[in-house]
């Protein structure tokens, strides 16, 4: 076990990866979980199946965090903040859900 990634009352570390490389800290993370997905295409012959041809992998992450800073959302979601008298704000879905941004996690 990698202590130094530990926070406090069992809460967990992580951080979003862009492209460039550049990197931004999700603290206090209190679960993290993923689904594999993929398309599978069975190759039949008369008595058996000869061959699974496997494509279109992806997983489906979430991650419950007690918090996550606006640095994070912006670099998940491409999205800019918008600060006016009253708070920030920042939408939380992408620009163009067809071409989100590359982020690591």
């Amino acid at each position: 076990m990698d202590v130094s990634k530990f926070y406090g009352a069992g809460l967990k570390h992580a951080y979003v990866k862009d492209d460039e490389g550049n990197e931004v800290d999700i603290f206090a993370i209190v679960s993290a979980s993923g689904d594999r997905e993929q398309d599978e295409l069975e190759v039949k012959g008369d008595d058996e199946i000869k061959g699974v041809f496997i494509s279109g992998s992806k997983e489906s992450f979430t991650i419950e965090a007690n918090g996550v800073s606006f640095e994070v959302i912006q670099m998940i979601t491409g999205n800019s903040v918008a600060s006016s008298a009253t708070g920030s704000d920042i939408a939380l879905g992408t620009d163009s859900e067809l071409n989100p941004p590359y982020v690591e996690i």
